[in-house]
């Protein structure tokens, strides 16, 4: 499925360059806005120069992450950020988790200090 978004990519980084889709195990879409990596003094939290811990993922320092650009929706399980769609909004704690974390590797509940 992945392949029939290739060409809504390209036009959706043309409009929106820091915007991405991204794909799920089951190759269904996100769209999602990719924050690059950045330090407190560059995200106006003072003036250290030390990598924001948003950006560090199990120890290891990552270039970016991904944020969701739509509030999401939940179908069969799974967390979409899609545009135009009622938002699952009535789900919290646990429900939450697990719709992200369906998605596959690589897919979670925003943490803590993405939300910073």
């Amino acid at each position: 499925m992945a392949a029939n978004f290739d060409l809504s990519n390209l036009a959706l980084k043309a409009i929106c360059p820091s915007n991405e889709i991204l794909y799920d195990d089951k190759g269904l879409p996100s769209i999602m806005v990719k924050i690059p990596k950045m330090t407190y003094a560059q995200l106006g939290l003072g003036s250290s120069t030390a990598v924001h811990p948003a950006f560090i993922v199990n120890g290891q320092e990552v270039d970016a992450v991904y944020i969701s650009k739509y509030q999401n929706i939940v179908q069969n399980g799974r967390a979409y950020s899609l545009p135009g769609q009622d938002p699952g909004n009535n789900i919290y704690g646990a429900d939450a988790l697990a719709a992200c974390t369906a998605k596959g590797a690589g897919w979670h509940l925003m943490t803590r200090a993405e939300r910073q």
